[in-house]
């Protein structure tokens, strides 16, 4: 009775660690998500480059980009009051329009311009190399790159000036449209809690990954009898953070759009950056669904339904003859997925490799099982024909059914309903 006792009581307090271990493991790799996207899109400078140019891309926000720079180059070099001084006095309240009809071609003219490969190619160039001083700067790694007045600066001088050029500005306009006030990127009163946000990023971005493929491991070790369904709860887990963050992205955007930007005509290029810049994001919750859903599939293909049991017994000789077969053919789905979509950032990468190792692990634990419940092989010719093609002993299917239950492939109850079947037998 005091063995019994003792023995329920861990048992008892595993169904309630391995569930909340499964939460805490799924927790950890949704921070690890959400943390990664925001340091690969805000901190990685090869993903910042792809995604400005990407944004150059969009028509919506060239547009945009466009317009500023020529309303910038306009009101810098006085066109209207230049164009107003050529007419005769009778025609000068045409200036006006007039600057706005130039100011229209001007900008058709230089969105024209940012479509030229060169130009985009120099945009991508340029965006990599002044995103990584800034970086720099904020991580503390250079001096080469100062605040103004604490504050973090992005001048468009250089871009204003080219297009007052454009428009037949003399060289003092020109000049003047380099002075054009710089867009503060981030003010002085913000930068030291962006600096420890970055900090913080760093951290998140990785280890809560690692901790949390940790925690769903103890969970399966401690679930004895009941791994499987501590899998297809780990797997249910990794596809409702995928929907999850699939759900607030879009939300969240439309949160962006429409109630953070008033004005009208700048809300299809903010929808446009906000689609860029939480492509990532987008990506690593597809990832999670699609990982969850093999993981449940794989659970299911383990069970006892019929269907699965027909399939382990209809593919195990073949990974019992060729055991490497299966996971050649993983491999090659593994690598047409890399192609597909490549890894990105080393943190990425980190993700990926964990999940291609879990995979190879799940897939060589399904082919034990399959293997395990097939049949003896048959004697060498020439032995008695009784023993050519008999059914494994009551010992041995006994032995076989305490090994499943012992690695968590069957239940406590496909245990017990086996081994009742065996001693009626």
């Amino acid at each position: 009775m005091t063995t019994d006792a003792t023995a329920a009581a861990p048992r008892s307090s595993h169904r309630i660690a391995v569930p909340l271990l499964i939460a805490l493991g799924v927790l950890c790799i949704a921070v690890s998500t959400i943390s990664a996207w925001l340091q690969d899109s805000a901190l990685d400078s090869g993903t910042w480059a792809d995604e400005s140019g990407q944004l150059l891309r969009s028509q919506n926000v060239r547009q945009l980009v466009a317009s500023y720079a020529v309303d910038q180059a306009v009101a810098s070099s006085d066109a209207q009051a230049r164009i107003a001084a050529g007419l005769p006095p009778a025609l000068k309240p045409l200036a006006g329009p007039a600057t706005a009809a130039l100011s229209n071609a001007a900008v058709q003219a230089t969105d024209r311009a940012l479509q030229l490969p060169q130009l985009q190619s120099a945009w991508v160039s340029a965006n990599r190399q002044a995103h990584g001083k800034l970086v720099d700067f904020l991580e503390g790694n250079t001096d080469r790159l100062s605040s103004t007045n604490g504050n973090v600066q992005l001048n468009l001088n250089v871009l204003v000036a080219e297009v007052a050029q454009r428009l037949g500005a003399s060289p003092d306009a020109v000049a003047r449209a380099q002075s054009v006030p710089a867009v503060t990127v981030i003010r002085a009163d913000q930068l030291s809690t962006v600096q420890q946000g970055i900090q913080v990023l760093h951290v998140l971005s990785v280890w809560p990954l690692f901790i949390g493929v940790a925690l769903l491991g103890l969970a399966t070790y401690l679930a004895h009898g009941r791994r499987r369904q501590a899998i297809r709860s780990a797997s249910i887990g990794l596809l409702l953070v995928g929907v999850a963050l699939l759900v607030i992205q879009r939300m969240a955007g439309e949160l962006v759009v429409n109630d953070l930007v008033k004005v009208d005509g700048v809300r299809p290029a903010a929808q446009d950056a906000w689609n860029i810049y939480t492509q990532l994001l987008v990506e690593s919750a597809w990832a999670g669904v699609a990982i969850g859903l093999l993981g449940f599939v794989g659970t299911l293909l383990a069970g006892p339904a019929p269907y699965a049991v027909r399939l382990r017994h209809r593919l195990a000789p073949t990974m019992r003859e060729h055991p490497l077969w299966p996971h050649a053919v993983l491999a090659l789905v593994a690598m047409i997925v890399l192609l597909i979509g490549p890894t990105g950032t080393p943190r990425r990468g980190i993700g990926i490799v964990l999940m291609v190792v879990l995979a190879f692990a799940g897939l060589e634990v399904w082919r034990r099982q399959a293997v395990a419940e097939l049949e003896p092989l048959p004697v060498a010719e020439g032995a008695a024909p009784e023993t050519t093609a008999v059914a494994p002993a009551a010992p041995d299917a006994l032995a076989q059914l305490t090994a499943l239950h012992a690695d968590g492939t069957i239940t406590d109850a496909e245990f017990e309903a086996a081994r009742h079947r065996l001693q009626e037998s």
